[in-house]
């Protein structure tokens, strides 16, 4: 774990002091348990007062992580959903944290009276792509074409399956697979539409993974956060923005 988690790799020292708490008192020797924990209180409306705790402790997690390049499928959870809050800094001068309007959490509470212990997405996957395919899917543009290197540049795609619930469950991957134009898993490496190289070493490790259909596809590469608050922390960026992808 320590080569990854050091508050070392970001300027604000203090988090030094949040990350040895959370080492200490939360991980207890397994990180997996301790995502867990933290994914069944934001998943539970009746801890909203826990909420901004837990919010605290990933963003210092996030902070004190280290940007390395990914290769193939990873399992995936969505650990919680936080609203917006675009007036926090005009809250700041009030002595608050986050602004009234944030704090009503909607956008949260919704998500964990619908999706949220679905498991309608799993996860992702990050296989190699090549220049050519990388400059036609980010229309060269010349920041991305300037930072293309096979050795830690991918293509990506998302993992999802069915959830038939209730109704607004059993909608959302049939308006996922329309809105996002999902494809059938690939079962072998010659399956078409597939803009990275589909190995077969990834997707033996598929096999593990129960998804149906997958897409939402992005490019991987190395950069730093978008987000005014970590401006210059490196990470390791997922962009969908491109109208190819």
């Amino acid at each position: 774990m320590e080569p990854y988690l050091s508050a070392n790799n970001f300027r604000d020292r203090s988090l030094a002091e949040a990350l040895d708490s959370i080492i200490t008192n939360d991980v207890k020797g397994d990180m997996f348990a301790l995502l867990g924990r933290y994914h069944r209180i934001l998943a539970d409306n009746r801890c909203r007062t826990q909420w901004a705790g837990v919010m605290e402790k990933l963003r210092a997690l996030f902070l004190c992580g280290t940007a390395v390049p990914l290769d193939g499928p990873m399992i995936g959870v969505s650990l919680g959903i936080r609203d917006s809050d675009y007036v926090r800094q005009t809250a700041r001068w009030f002595g608050k944290d986050r602004s009234a309007v944030a704090n009503i959490e909607w956008m949260a509470t919704l998500w964990n009276l619908t999706y949220s212990h679905t498991g309608l997405w799993m996860g992702k996957t990050f296989e190699p792509v090549s220049r050519e395919t990388f400059g036609v899917k980010c229309c060269n543009h010349e920041w991305m074409m300037e930072r293309y290197d096979a050795a830690n540049v991918r293509i990506g795609r998302n993992f999802f399956r069915p959830v038939k619930t209730h109704l607004l469950e059993a909608i959302g991957l049939p308006a996922l697979t329309a809105l996002w134009k999902l494809h059938d898993r690939p079962a072998s490496r010659e399956v078409p539409g597939f803009p990275g190289e589909l190995l077969e070493a990834n997707l033996a490790k598929e096999v593990n993974i129960p998804y149906t259909k997958t897409g939402g596809f992005f490019l991987a590469l190395p950069a730093t956060s978008v987000l005014p608050e970590c401006v210059g922390k490196p990470v390791y960026h997922l962009n969908y923005r491109w109208p190819a992808l």
